[in-house]
């Protein structure tokens, strides 16, 4: 029985790893820019996130080297660049765009012969430290998809048991976060090798206490990852007179969980994995893995 934990538990590591390096790669996929380098004043492709004062940038945004390379390929017929030739240009087309202007407040004003002449006021700009600042949504409702072994300890064909999670999350904090939530677990088991029983739910509460970190991107897009312990409150089941084929449910159980979430808005996709570290049902080695897909939305 020791060894299946350690398979379950190596799954989940495994699992959750490989989950989070493909989310956040992607998440985090370099971009390239075109600039003309004044060292040797020639027109090169390098990583955006490089801001060398040697580097005055012509063009920026390109999603992989090649196509930046084709760019330059198809604009320029030399490689050759004045990088004083190219500040001056666009110094010049800064100076030629202007805000879009507001209309004017008209006020009055009494002079000390008691006459009122009109003035004009105009209105307070908006500060600019405001733009693009990202929204941090800490309260949510999260459902979720779940899939777990929960048929094992009781030798059924299928050790797999689908079901599906609700509940509530608050958020303390911004970049970095602790996270607190109540909730439902609900799994169908199939005990239709026994006519007598059928088939029904297992439910039990549980009560999340995680930490996680987020980032942004330009386009507001957000990656989530989390890790925490769920305590779990005691599994019932739907059908009153099932006995639990003689096993003794524990009082309260613990997990660890793990997860990744993305998405723009208020809507995100959520992938997570849970494992238990104590005892279901008591005197029994069991550890319960569950996979999961889902969404959290932000409110």
């Amino acid at each position: 029985m020791k060894s299946t934990t350690y398979q379950k538990l190596s799954i989940f590591v495994l699992s959750f790893s490989f989950v989070l390096f493909f989310v956040s790669n992607s998440f985090g996929q370099t971009t390239y820019k075109v600039v003309c380098d004044k060292t040797d004043h020639t027109v090169k492709v390098v990583e955006s996130i490089n801001r060398s004062p040697n580097y005055v940038p012509i063009k920026s945004g390109f999603p992989f080297r090649q196509i930046a390379q084709k760019w330059i390929d198809e604009n320029y017929s030399t490689t050759v660049c004045n990088p004083e030739d190219i500040i001056k240009k666009i110094k010049e087309e800064e100076g030629n765009k202007t805000p879009p202007s507001s209309p004017p407040v008209m006020g009055t004003q009494t002079t000390g012969q008691g006459q009122k002449t009109s003035t004009v006021v105009q209105p307070r700009a908006a500060s600019i430290s405001t733009i693009n600042q990202p929204r941090y949504i800490n309260t949510s409702f999260n459902i979720n998809a779940k899939f777990s072994d929960i048929g094992n300890p009781f030798s059924l064909e299928s050790n797999l048991a689908p079901g599906f999670g609700v509940g509530l999350e608050q958020l303390f904090g911004k970049k970095y976060y602790v996270g607190i939530g109540l909730g439902m677990d609900f799994y169908f088991v199939d005990f239709s090798d026994n006519s007598d029983i059928g088939n029904f739910s297992f439910y039990w509460g549980k009560f999340p206490l995680f930490f996680g970190y987020r980032t942004y991107n330009k386009n507001n897009f957000v990656f989530m990852s989390e890790v925490g312990a769920e305590f779990n409150s005691k599994i019932q089941s739907s059908n009153d007179d099932f006995d639990f084929r003689g096993k003794t449910p524990s009082e309260n159980s613990f997990d660890l969980t793990a997860r990744v979430k993305f998405g723009k808005g208020r809507i995100m996709l959520t992938l997570g994995t849970e494992f238990w570290v104590t005892e279901i049902f008591e005197n029994d080695d069991y550890r319960m893995a569950v996979f999961y897909i889902g969404l959290r939305l932000g409110f």
